[in-house]
């Protein structure tokens, strides 16, 4: 009797239980995950959070946000919090939602917090630096072979591209891109290929993702490198080793023009650069002569060194233009040098002339007034000391 007593008693207080659920929970579908996306559009040179918003990933709720870090000292690359509101639309809810079910692609988020009616949630989004567009290379130049430009902010490296101009304007590229982190880079190998009108292209770029490769800049036609026949070479012919030396074999036209399969006895200008060979066509490297002058070929390559060279403690010049050793007064860089019969640079005193000079430890000529060991000493504008 006691037992079927309390069965009405039961039932009253489940059908109470079930009576005071708001009526919502039964009607409103459960949001278990968000994603939102931040909309931005990268800029060259500059970042600008005023211009960030931000979209639901989804239609069931609506999105509200608030900066939370300092726009006036915001520098490249930072991080940056945003407090997001999210806010259930007419029969939506998050009472399932989980943090780990609350993603961006444009940062990591934490701290899930949802009102206790359920209808919205908030948290933080830690953010990802906004993305910037490198700004454009600029002050594009030929030093020599040497391609140049002016330092990119944030940039880690350079892609250079080099074009011939054709007679009609059109742009043909030649070799493959370039790629290196200074700002400038040697193009003689794809220069002395072949005579044209030379101009490149460079971008900036960098290892950061969030900043995107600049546009390309191109070198104004009017500063082209123009290279002929004569400053290249007139040979086509191809390398060749045999028997353990390197020997350079004439194409037929040639060879019925010079009277030989391989270039002989003398300095030839190939793609470029010097090579010298003997009676037999093998390549020679070390010290050379030509015309009572001296030129150094590289040991392992042949070619004929250029520029600034040391050897056995010594430094050399050798003309930019021909290979031709330096001897004697020479000026390099606005600064003045002295180098002596065997073509090596001097320093310190010397009598030059009958005149007396002083040199750095760099073989740049002193014109300033020095103090030695208490002693002053003067010069002349020409350099030479004041006795």
């Amino acid at each position: 009797m006691i037992k079927m007593k309390s069965v009405p008693i039961i039932f009253l207080i489940f059908m109470f239980i079930i009576l005071t659920i708001p009526a919502y929970a039964a009607d409103t579908k459960k949001i278990t995950s968000v994603n939102i996306q931040r909309i931005y559009k990268a800029k060259e040179g500059e970042i600008n959070p005023d211009q960030v918003s931000f979209k639901p990933g989804r239609s069931e709720y609506t999105i509200t946000y608030q900066g939370m870090y300092d726009a006036s000292d915001l520098p490249i690359g930072s991080y940056m919090d945003y407090k997001i509101t999210l806010n259930a639309k007419k029969g939506y809810d998050f009472e399932w939602l989980k943090e780990r079910n609350c993603l961006s692609d444009s940062g990591t988020i934490q701290g899930l917090s949802i009102s206790e009616d359920y209808s919205s949630c908030s948290f933080t989004l830690h953010a990802y630096p906004l993305p910037m567009v490198l700004n454009q290379p600029q002050q594009l130049r030929w030093k020599g072979t040497d391609a140049e430009w002016d330092p990119v902010e944030h940039a880690d490296s350079y892609h250079v591209t080099i074009y011939t101009i054709e007679k009609d304007g059109r742009l043909t590229q030649r070799g493959k891109e370039l790629t290196c982190s200074t700002t400038s880079i040697n193009t003689r190998e794809i220069l002395y290929s072949k005579p044209g009108d030379y101009i490149f292209k460079v971008e900036a770029a960098s290892d950061q993702t969030y900043l995107y490769t600049s546009k390309k800049a191109e070198l104004a036609y009017n500063h082209s490198k123009y290279l002929s026949s004569e400053d290249i070479g007139y040979y086509t012919g191809y390398w060749q080793k045999k028997n353990g030396s390197q020997l350079y074999k004439l194409t037929s036209t040639e060879r019925a023009e010079y009277d030989s399969e391989y270039l002989i006895s003398g300095r030839y200008l190939i793609n470029g650069d010097y090579y010298t060979f003997n009676e037999s066509g093998e390549l020679l490297t070390g010290w050379q002569s030509f015309n009572e002058q001296w030129t150094y070929h590289d040991e392992n390559s042949g070619r004929a060194v250029r520029g600034w060279y040391s050897k056995a403690g010594k430094k050399y010049f050798f003309d930019p233009t021909s290979s031709i050793m330096t001897t004697g007064w020479r000026t390099i860089d606005h600064q003045r040098y002295y180098f002596d019969q065997s073509g090596a640079m001097v320093t310190g005193w010397q009598k030059i002339h009958g005149k007396i000079y002083l040199f750095h430890k760099n073989g740049s000529l002193n014109l300033n007034t020095v103090v030695i060991q208490g002693k002053t000493y003067s010069f002349q504008s020409d350099g030479s000391l004041i006795q």
